[in-house]
């Protein structure tokens, strides 16, 4: 893959979303069984904490002068071509093994026989000013709150899950006071005693939860790579990530499970889906996905 890494520093440089550098940061580990002496990221200072409980991250910062006297850089995303990662390729090249973040604290035991399931639950991405296309792709993969409501509210699922929220942005004005009505987490709401500073805090709460469901987004990469049981509620013209006709994924085998929309912006009966899986989970209390 180009030049020897034997004991060599190599600066790994992000450049795209957040949701790439979580996927894509677990080549640090076959960088280093190549021989490299150091892998050191460039990331949003969002990532920088949470790279480094990346297998084979070294060293994580958002200051490139601390990072200029690399022997050798890398653009994040041309990792998997230097590995020969294709479609087909993806189980022999792919870093083995989840989770692939590590936490200190480790994953909660599993709950209790008859305990409510801890469910994660998110409707949409972060905020977006790039580009048109960019944003366009947003605004089909994010829904608003009022379309999940009656998969939160469902009747068969009362007194079943415990919710936690862990929509950061695009909240609308009135989920504080209902998320404290309904006795749902809310980490990030405006008036909570500690919300999560940064992404590893953010891995913390995920790592104490049974199931994260969500759109195509970082915390779908953060779910499912700190092992997670993760269900991804999908766009019909889903990103290159997730392949056609597949309901899982290479990348996240055994953990992550994609309920897809037949029709663009159609996501009614997608949440349908989703709400009879949950219901045939918790009633018959098996484990997700």
């Amino acid at each position: 893959m180009g030049e020897p890494l034997e004991g060599k520093s190599i600066l790994v440089l992000g450049e795209w979303g957040i949701g790439d550098h979580i996927q894509f940061a677990r080549y640090a580990a076959l960088l280093k069984a190549r021989g490299a002496g150091q892998v050191i990221f460039g990331a949003p200072k969002l990532l920088t904490r949470l790279l480094t409980r990346i297998d084979g991250v070294d060293r994580a910062t958002d200051d490139m002068t601390q990072a200029t006297d690399a022997d050798l850089w890398a653009p994040l995303m041309t990792l998997p071509s230097l590995f020969a990662t294709t479609p087909e390729t993806l189980k022999e090249t792919l870093p083995r093994g989840l989770p692939y973040i590590r936490l200190k604290s480790g994953r909660r035991p599993r709950r209790a026989k008859d305990a409510p399931l801890k469910v994660g639950i998110f409707w949409a991405g972060g905020h977006h000013d790039g580009p048109l296309d960019i944003a366009r792709i947003d605004a089909q993969r994010s829904m608003d709150l009022a379309r999940v409501l009656p998969l939160m509210f469902a009747d068969e699922l009362c007194g079943r899950i415990a919710w936690t929220i862990l929509q950061k942005d695009r909240r609308p004005d009135y989920l504080t006071d209902m998320a404290r009505a309904a006795g749902w987490t809310d980490p990030f709401a405006e008036d909570g005693p500690s919300p999560p500073a940064d992404l590893l805090d953010t891995a913390e709460i995920i790592a104490e939860l049974d199931l994260v469901i969500g759109v195509d987004s970082a915390l779908i990469h953060l779910a499912a790579g700190l092992n997670v049981p993760t269900w991804m509620i999908d766009r019909a013209n889903h990103c290159w990530r997730w392949r056609p006709g597949r309901a899982d994924s290479d990348w996240y085998p055994g953990v992550l499970r994609i309920f897809r929309q037949e029709t663009l912006g159609d996501w009614e009966p997608v949440l349908t889906r989703v709400r009879r899986a949950l219901a045939e989970m918790v009633i018959n209390d098996r484990a997700a996905p």
